[in-house]
């Protein structure tokens, strides 16, 4: 989803790679009403906003994710994997 790499969304999750792999493999699930849980939600909220946004164009999606972004000063996807912003970007997008 968006490009990102097993270990970047382990990292959007707060999860393990390991997680990640058996989640890929159909071996384990998210447990509902967990905070992985919840990251999840509101990550996929994020690529339902950049749907909508870019008209469901993936590849716009993941331009806008991997460019140096004015209003951030940095990449969203930085924002995203290193500094655990996703807060930040849905509320950048539902404004938007």
């Amino acid at each position: 989803m968006l490009g990102l790499y097993q270990a970047e969304l382990a990292r959007i999750l707060h999860l393990q790679c390991a997680d990640i792999a058996a989640f890929c493999n159909a071996q384990s699930v998210l447990k509902p009403e967990t905070p992985a849980w919840r990251r999840a939600h509101d990550f996929l909220l994020l690529y339902q906003l950049l749907h909508r946004k870019f008209d469901a164009d993936g590849v716009q999606m993941r331009h806008w994710l991997r460019r140096n972004h004015p209003f951030f000063a940095q990449t969203p996807q930085l924002m995203l994997v290193d500094e655990d912003r996703l807060p930040d970007l849905l509320e950048y997008l539902r404004a938007g």
